[in-house]
């Protein structure tokens, strides 16, 4: 299956998943979901450690003087609690904007930039730059949001495979 039918399967799934708009936290306790229909104003909020993914729209996050646009090629990681102001700037009723997020802990924090090793020693270069970082989405990551979303259609499965499905 290439790149382009696993996004869709995503965008399926999260359509399945999310008949009204709205954020919903799911059975999975550190995963919600969020579907939005239009474009939306400027919102100040309190992000916590954190991995945020696009399934389909845009949307652009203010962190101090930076600013940042991602879209489903993309995921931003909220290492710490930040203060943010941010809107949804590609939604649509024919194609609403439809996002994951997926909360950890300061030890799950520390344990992936241990298990990391060099790839978190690189010096940041403009103040925020460790604090709020933009990946690219690869198919590895794809999938594996793909079968941790999967899940919330078995719910009796969630406890014995989403630990070893993040």
């Amino acid at each position: 299956m290439d790149s382009s039918a696993k996004k869709n399967e995503l965008i399926q799934l999260l359509e399945s998943l999310l008949p009204e708009e709205g954020t919903v936290q799911t059975d999975i306790t550190s995963l919600s979901l969020s579907k939005v229909s239009k474009s939306s104003e400027f919102a100040c909020s309190m992000s916590e450690p954190s991995i945020y993914f696009i399934a389909r729209g845009v949307k652009e996050v203010h962190l101090a003087e930076q600013i940042y646009t991602y879209d489903a090629s993309t995921y931003m990681i909220s290492s710490v609690h930040l203060p943010l102001s941010g809107k949804i700037i590609e939604a649509s009723k024919e194609a609403p904007y439809l996002a994951l997020k997926l909360t950890f802990s300061l030890d799950e924090m520390m344990e992936v930039v241990q298990e990391s090793g060099d790839a978190f020693m690189q010096p940041c270069t403009k103040k925020c730059d460790c604090a709020l970082v933009m990946g690219e989405m690869d198919e590895a990551l794809l999938d594996a949001l793909i079968r941790l979303v999967s899940l919330l259609k078995h719910p009796k499965m969630i406890a014995t495979l989403s630990p070893a499905d993040c």
